[in-house]
């Protein structure tokens, strides 16, 4: 009879074996850590820059001329200190990670993500909020978590490529859940717009890094939705009618919005390696004039006049979309931190009430709603991404499948206007650094 080799009594299984790899561990709890500290950063970043934001209206409110020196002055500090102690904190950010992905070099990477960077994000948009510009925060935290990740790979000593690009993808996308309230966003975002670096492997420490930062921002704030509960829907033969009108308008619009900054961002850029110190005097004049003739209402980050649109479901007669897409142009062409998610969701809901006066007033909100989708799905040319964001900050499933449509016509007709998305077209500037 054969005998069976009994098992050394001190060999361990190797599945019991990796359960209890320190190094690994170390790796996981690391990461774990840096999703809660994202939570509270994320709570912070929000918390200072709608105080700032409202400071500034107070300032307005004492007097409207007074933005005339509140916003040059202003935004030349800003540059200023960016400049000096934060280059590459410039901007929306997304860019920035999107081309820290694409690029194989580590010294790209490292100077466009860093706790530095992260730093200059944050104080970068809260001053700019603080003297008026037309930013938003939702880009500026995808950059800050993508910046605290990297970070994290250097102090865990993760030491594969592939796991340090897992690391920003992650960190990116818990930025973006955590700003908007909207997990199931930052992980389509993850795949529709950093689809080139995302790994199967990085994929459930991703999703832990979104539940952990939105726990910490729960158990903060409380549950929430962005612009509150939209209970609306789209009703009769001519909701396709609607669907096509509004999509065609956001389309246009938001693709001219790219095209128009992916052509005059160098330009500006080789204005201000002449005269830095000029460009953000002059265009803070030019936003200061903006505001001032929109009556107040094209300064900040525009959630406020769209959450009164919301709420109010009042047909807007004014020229406000046309004032916040003047604003938030030139305000991006400063070079100050800050995103155009916010300013572009209000500029499509202000589109969305232009077409109200050709279908029945109790479809406002639904017009509203699905301007909001059109405009950011041509801007950033990702329509999962735009028509998930938008459903999570309305919490509205009867328009779930109108806003899928809108989402994905008004990105084709913004191939029509602008031959590269906003992102991928800023991340190309940044890849020609190498």
């Amino acid at each position: 009879m054969k005998k069976i080799p009994l098992k050394n009594p001190i060999d361990v299984d190797p599945l019991v074996k990796a359960a209890f790899d320190r190094e690994k561990w170390w790796s996981r709890l690391s990461f774990w850590a840096a999703a809660l500290i994202l939570g509270l950063v994320s709570v912070f970043f929000a918390a200072i820059c709608d105080w700032s934001n409202h400071v500034f209206q107070e300032i307005y409110a004492f007097s409207p001329f007074a933005p005339f020196l509140v916003c040059p002055l202003g935004f030349l500090l800003v540059i200023m200190i960016q400049r000096r102690f934060f280059p590459g904190a410039e901007g929306s950010g997304t860019p920035q990670v999107i081309a820290s992905l694409q690029s194989g070099s580590t010294l790209l990477k490292n100077k466009l993500l860093s706790i530095r960077i992260l730093c200059g994000k944050i104080l970068g948009a809260f001053l700019g909020l603080l003297f008026g510009a037309s930013i938003g925060r939702e880009g500026p935290s995808i950059h800050i978590g993508a910046s605290l990740f990297h970070a994290l790979g250097h102090f865990a000593q993760f030491s594969r490529a592939d796991r340090r690009r897992g690391l920003i993808v992650a960190g990116a996308a818990a930025g973006l859940s955590a700003a908007f309230n909207a997990p199931l966003a930052g992980i389509v975002f993850a795949i529709e717009e950093l689809k080139g670096s995302f790994e199967d492997r990085s994929s459930g420490l991703m999703l832990s890094a979104i539940i952990l930062a939105g726990l910490i921002s729960l158990a903060l704030l409380g549950h929430y939705t962005y612009f509150g509960e939209v209970d609306v829907a789209l009703k009769g033969l001519e909701s396709g009618l609607v669907i096509i009108v509004i999509s065609v308008m956001g389309g246009l619009s938001g693709g001219f919005f790219s095209r128009m900054i992916l052509y005059w961002s160098p330009i500006f850029q080789g204005w201000q390696k002449k005269r830095w110190w000029l460009v953000p005097i002059a265009l803070g004049l030019v936003i200061a004039a903006i505001g001032f003739v929109s009556n107040g209402q094209s300064f900040g980050t525009g959630y406020e006049q769209t959450r009164a649109l919301l709420d109010d479901s009042e047909v807007s007669k004014s020229l406000f979309p046309f004032w916040k897409f003047l604003a938030t142009f030139f305000s991006y062409m400063t070079g100050i931190a800050g995103g155009v998610f916010a300013p572009s969701l209000s500029i499509g809901a202000s589109l969305g009430t232009l077409v109200a006066p050709l279908f029945p007033l109790e479809e406002i909100k639904a017009l509203i709603v699905l301007g909001m989708v059109a405009f950011l799905a041509a801007v950033i040319r990702a329509p999962i991404t735009s028509f998930v964001i938008v459903f999570e900050m309305t919490s509205n499933h009867f328009l779930l499948l109108p806003l899928m449509a809108c989402s994905f016509i008004s990105a084709g007709v913004s191939k029509l206007v602008s031959e590269k998305p906003l992102y991928r077209g800023l991340a190309d500037q940044y890849l020609k650094q190498e």
